[in-house]
């Protein structure tokens, strides 16, 4: 992320089943992920952007986990959230 370089690649998705919640007009999403045992957490994310190629998203490097049964919610990559705020990749106005 930090180089700016992007490389479009095929990727084949495994181990959940993924229930994708993008309201066209929000600063966010959210996305839920079974697996076979159930609901394993949810997780969100910058809202996604179509585009013509397909769609795109922003990681904002700092994920938000949170049990199925909203019991726990877990901040994930802070570290990785602090690096790209120094390099100014994420700020108060990204993207």
């Amino acid at each position: 992320m930090a180089a700016a370089e992007w490389e479009l690649a095929p990727g084949v998705w495994q181990e959940t089943e993924l229930l994708l919640w993008k309201p066209p007009a929000a600063w966010f999403s959210g996305n839920a992920f079974f697996t076979a045992a159930g609901l394993r957490n949810w997780y969100f994310e910058h809202s996604t952007r179509r585009t013509d190629e397909g769609f795109d998203t922003f990681d904002l490097t700092a994920d938000l986990v949170i049990d199925p049964d909203l019991s726990t919610v877990t901040w994930k990559d802070e570290d990785e959230y602090a690096h790209v705020w120094c390099l100014g990749i994420v700020t108060d106005r990204s993207p």
